[in-house]
């Protein structure tokens, strides 16, 4: 026969299983946090320790590719075309190509993605060169701006 006493003594059993089950997640979480917490930590001293970097070597390799990258997507296209046209008598094409999504028929095909080549004439700078350009001159002088008297 089931007493009163064997259901407390059962429910006491399961409820305290319960709660250690509870008690073992929130200290596998904290100790997943505290890693976490850690690994930062490391992290930051080491990004940190990257940034106190003063080599004259390679704040000039910054300044070449900057410099250089400026000139390969603004000078040269700019010196090149109007010589192009002055002795071609026509402006020469240039292929750019980009992505298009093409709409599917939605329960039994897929959008897809095609690349769709274009001829333009004249200068032509494409979306490319001017974000590749942007990410450059951003990571150049953003890297100055950030410290003690704009240095």
């Amino acid at each position: 026969m089931i007493t009163s006493s064997i259901m407390i003594m059962g429910f006491t059993t399961v409820a305290s299983w319960i709660m250690k089950l509870i008690a073992m997640k929130m200290q596998g979480d904290k100790d997943s946090h505290d890693a976490m917490i850690q690994g930062l930590n490391a992290q930051a001293k080491v990004t940190h320790e990257a940034r106190q970097v003063k080599d004259k070597g390679f704040q000039w390799t910054r300044r070449i590719i900057a410099l250089t990258f400026t000139a390969c997507v603004v000078a040269i296209p700019m010196l090149v075309w109007p010589y192009a046209m002055v002795f071609n008598d026509i402006p020469p094409d240039i292929f750019f190509g980009y992505h298009v999504t093409e709409p599917g028929f939605w329960p039994f095909f897929s959008d897809k993605t095609v690349t769709e080549w274009r001829a333009f004439g004249g200068m032509v700078i494409t979306p490319w060169h001017t974000d590749m350009f942007a990410y450059i001159m951003g990571l150049y002088f953003g890297d100055r701006l950030g410290g003690p008297n704009g240095r």
